[in-house]
């Protein structure tokens, strides 16, 4: 797969969320029914959770409030360059 584009094309993504609930299995569960949620990926003891359109944290959380689950962590990051170039030359 060619990319053409700007860095800054590469840098507008939607970003992804850390999060952490007591239950992380029911967590990734529930956050992939969500239709902005594209992808959900376990490290260490938190998800990552990765977007396919725009989703404010407030959203989220209240989202994941309303189905029952607590969080104990939430931070909204982007993809660095080096985390988009990672994801665009994954060969998986």
């Amino acid at each position: 797969m060619l990319y053409q584009g700007t860095v800054d094309g590469m840098l507008s993504n939607e970003g992804f969320f850390e999060l952490k609930a007591e239950n992380n299995t029911k967590l990734k569960e529930i956050a992939l029914q969500h239709p902005s949620i594209d992808k959900v990926k376990e490290e260490d003891d938190k998800l990552l959770v990765f977007l396919q359109s725009n989703l404010e944290a407030n959203d989220l959380n209240q989202y994941l409030f309303e189905k029952g689950i607590v969080l104990q962590h939430l931070v909204k990051r982007k993809n660095s360059l080096e985390e988009q170039f990672l994801e665009l030359t994954n060969t998986k």
